[in-house]
């Protein structure tokens, strides 16, 4: 795996990077062959590899091709080495890669609703299936990362645990891709991440679904589940190995606070400090049988305030980064009184993005409306026009699988 890098780094310019084509991941942009465009069957002189007929088009008539990628050097760590990262150009818009994004999504989630199910039955489940669907992910975020971040969001806590794993799946691929791990990093980290809560399905459903607080012994019964994970993966062949440290530690925390171990910092292994932060975010924001959810924004600072002590400070300042002050998909609300749901903005608009206005001062359905914060900024009674609040799904009405399930393309 990469050395772990800082969130910060220098700026190194735009560059072509030379790959096998063996190595060739969805989400990747060619912008040279190692060949002249005329003597390829290729019409457009690059392009984006959207799905595995791409590779292998490009694989039976190239041995290498280049891709363009953005190179950063990381800060000096305390021994004075440097270390380069890599970070993929999003060349298609969040619009653009919505529906291949919605499709994976929902194709994982019903690979994972199947993987759930068997090892609650038989205690045995798909490998290739897991592997499968993470590579369509990491394609995915690889393209443009906020297509697939903001299904997220959508919650549906009639099946919370196969969805928030695959929500945490999501997430810790972003993630990666934040702090430039490599196309297979980030595929061994999805893998990591979808199987981190599989031990759940060895816990009495009583105690899962239970509403209210768990009792003590309830609560010990939960957090085997850790411990139900690691026996599972232990005895399969074919993944990562990284998986079992993940499944295992992944409520561990820094100061050695976290369960089953009690572990330190220094025990922690990397991908278990992404994933032990996606995994908190998603449930802080999600509605569980025992808890209210909370918005991105107050999850974002319950982690912030936990740097240091729970969680990788490096990590969560990455992940603050990532998910922005308002990430598109989130259901906003206005200082007119309005709410609406945040689209999709570039760097200069993301204090001040634009708003999908769904309900009026009075918090009823209104006639809906784009406003861009950007160039809108006062009401007719000349206050100031901005986003006072952020709201968990659901909230006034508010459905995000509504807006999912009429097509609505985040970024027009």
């Amino acid at each position: 795996m990469s050395k772990p890098l800082s969130p910060q780094g220098q700026f190194l310019g735009l560059q072509r990077v030379r790959v096998p084509v063996a190595e060739l991941t969805i989400g990747m942009f060619v912008s040279e062959l190692d060949r002249p465009w005329i003597d390829s069957p290729f019409l457009v002189q690059g392009f984006l590899l959207q799905n595995q007929d791409d590779i292998r088009r490009v694989r039976q008539v190239c041995e290498y091709v280049y891709i363009d990628v953005i190179k950063e050097r990381a800060p000096a760590d305390a021994k004075g080495v440097t270390y380069e990262r890599t970070r993929y150009v999003s060349k298609v818009s969040a619009a653009e890669e919505g529906p291949r994004a919605m499709d994976t999504y929902s194709h994982a989630k019903a690979v994972l609703e199947d993987m759930y199910e068997s090892v609650r039955i038989s205690a045995s489940f798909n490998t290739d299936a897991a592997k499968s669907v993470v590579k369509e992910c990491v394609g995915s975020v690889i393209s443009n990362p906020q297509a697939l971040l903001w299904l997220t969001l959508i919650k549906n806590q009639d099946n919370y645990t196969a969805e928030h794993s695959l929500n945490v799946c999501v997430l810790a691929i972003a993630l990666g891709r934040e702090v430039g791990l490599q196309a297979f990093e980030l595929e061994n980290l999805g893998v990591a991440a979808l199987l981190h809560d599989l031990g759940k399905a060895r816990v009495p459903l009583e105690i899962l679904n239970k509403e209210g607080a768990l009792s003590p012994g309830e609560y010990e019964q939960m957090k085997q589940h850790t411990v139900h994970g690691r026996n599972l993966l232990l005895g399969k062949k074919g993944i990562f190995a990284g998986c079992i440290d993940v499944a295992f530690n992944h409520h561990e925390r820094l100061n050695g606070q976290g369960y089953p171990r009690g572990l330190q910092a220094r025990q922690l292994d990397y991908f278990t400090r992404i994933v032990a932060i996606v995994d908190a975010y998603d449930a802080i924001t999600s509605a569980r049988c025992y808890s209210a959810p909370k918005s991105s924004f107050e999850a974002l600072r319950i982690l912030k305030n936990a740097a240091g002590t729970h969680f990788d400070t490096e990590l969560v300042v990455a992940f603050i980064k990532l998910i922005g002050l308002f990430p598109a998909g989130s259901l906003a609300e206005l200082s007119s009184g309005e709410v609406g749901l945040v689209m999709p903005s570039g760097a200069n608009q993301n204090t001040r993005p634009k708003i999908l206005v769904v309900r009026g001062p009075d918090k009823t359905p209104c006639g809906e409306r784009l406003v861009d914060l950007l160039k809108l900024t006062a009401t007719a009674d000349c206050k100031e026009y901005k986003i006072v609040g952020l709201h968990p799904d659901g909230t006034f009405g508010v459905f995000l699988r509504e807006y999912r399930n009429r097509g609505l393309k985040l970024g027009g």
